[in-house]
């Protein structure tokens, strides 16, 4: 047989479905090929083939039979997929296309409340959501509410919804960070407040609630506070607001106006506002002055929290303004009597006195009179002898008699003397003794015989 034969030649078919040979076909008007009412619709003409190869492709009624290695890369193909994203792809394509078809005011059956958002379902097998924040209480599920339709989510195929009036005086174009606005607190979580500004939904986390930590977030529930923008999440209908950052810069301005208005000698009330070991921190109203330890009290201070504590309120006097350097120095004890003032009344040179021993030193005892009126006792004047350390003689807390040797009050100066003390403690036992001593000789005096009186016994007759 020909190679042209070949190539004309059909396949064999049972006798029952041939067709008489040379027979034209009604349908294709050629000469031995099937018409579609005898082969069917989806039966196609064989490709030629050569000697006894079978067909690398062809097609079974509606099947389709790969080779080899198009099945090997549809299997590489579908292992790279996880079973996960597998499942997505197949709900992708059997979820139907959702369209908006809804505007305006609907009504709907709330079907699940969550912490930010309420699904709500608005019938005709479409769902929509709406910020928890916009209602005045959470609604309960089951419970039929009215809404607004805002926007569509095709991706979500969800409606974007509101409650009537909760924010349609919102703006967003006008709010941007740093705006300020006034959010009426809804509740709070571990990570801060939650709120409410014209129905949308705003959250302040916990560091931007106040200028300092607050360990109860709970006491702000109810109240209204004024905040600044820090981000806008138009998508999301939510903004994160700071209450920290608005009292900060109402602080600096504050600050800058009172520092400006502070004179030397001024009596200002304030907030002690902390205590640390070198003075005090006092808020005045917006700018913080220091008190050193030594301006507390007219009496040597240990720890400042023995005077004053944090919170406490405190008048104090202005005593120092550095308005380059934005300092202040302030004095507690300066609004009290000084006992300087009347110390050379009270203690004049020569005057003995008790006082306690506060601190010692290697020069000598810093002794305490009354509170605020200290002096030193020199190691020369400690004791009457030689003294090589002031602690051989006295010690701390000791109550001790001295002498004033020298006071000057505007200088707040006092030289006392334990050695001096000490000596007219004794000149004046020696006195006191020389005078017994002649007391007890008069009246001994006193008792000696009288003239002409006869004394009894002798050997008189």
């Amino acid at each position: 047989m020909s190679s042209s034969e070949d190539l004309n030649k059909q396949p064999e078919r049972p006798e029952t479905a041939q067709e008489p040979a040379g027979e034209p076909n009604a349908a294709s008007g050629q000469e031995g090929q099937p018409s579609s009412e005898q082969g069917g619709a989806g039966t196609v003409p064989q490709p030629p083939s050569s000697g006894s190869a079978e067909q690398p492709f062809r097609r079974r009624g509606p099947h389709i039979v790969l080779d080899d290695e198009e099945e090997a890369e549809i299997e590489r193909m579908l292992a790279a997929l996880s079973d996960e994203d597998l499942a997505d792809q197949m709900a992708a394509e059997m979820r139907p296309v959702r369209e908006q078809t809804l505007t305006g005011k609907v009504t709907g059956t709330v079907v699940s409340v969550g912490e930010e958002d309420v699904f709500v379902d608005i019938g005709d097998r479409d769902q929509g959501v709406v910020p928890k924040a916009q209602f005045e209480r959470p609604p309960m599920v089951g419970e039929r509410v009215e809404l607004i339709v805002e926007a569509f989510d095709p991706n979500e195929g969800l409606y974007l919804l509101r409650v009537p009036g909760a924010a349609e005086l919102f703006d967003w174009d006008t709010v941007h960070p740093g705006t300020v606005l006034d959010v009426r607190i809804t509740g709070q979580n571990r990570g801060g407040l939650e709120g409410s500004v014209s129905g949308v939904r705003a959250f302040i986390p916990a560091s931007q609630v106040a200028l300092e930590h607050v360990e109860d977030l709970g006491q702000f529930v109810g109240q209204t506070l004024r905040c600044e923008v820090l981000e806008v999440r138009r998508s999301q209908q939510s903004l994160v607001l700071s209450r920290r950052k608005l009292l900060e810069r109402e602080r600096e301005e504050a600050r800058k106006r009172l520092l400006a208005e502070l004179q030397e000698g001024q009596v200002r009330r304030g907030r002690v506002r902390a205590v640390r070991e070198f003075g005090v921190f006092v808020d005045l109203g917006g700018l913080d002055g220091l008190i050193p330890m030594s301006e507390l009290s007219w009496y040597r201070v240990q720890r400042a929290e023995d005077v004053v504590r944090p919170g406490d309120e405190v008048e104090v006097q202005v005593l120092k303004v550095d308005r380059e350097q934005g300092k202040v120095s302030l004095s507690l004890k300066r609004l009290e009597p000084s006992p300087w003032e009347k110390a050379l009344t009270k203690y004049p040179p020569g005057s003995l006195a008790r006082g306690r021993v506060t601190r010692l030193t290697e020069y000598g005892a810093f002794v305490e009179l009354e509170p605020g009126l200290e002096g030193l006792v020199h190691i020369s004047e400690l004791a009457p002898h030689h003294v090589t350390r002031p602690s051989e003689v006295v010690e701390v807390g000791e109550e001790i008699p001295v002498t004033v040797l020298e006071i000057q009050p505007e200088q707040r100066r006092l030289r006392l003397s334990r050695r001096e003390a000490i000596e007219a403690a004794q000149r004046q036992e020696e006195e006191q003794a020389v005078a017994e001593y002649l007391k007890r000789l008069q009246q001994e005096q006193g008792r000696a015989p009288q003239k002409g009186r006869k004394l009894k016994g002798g050997l008189d007759p």
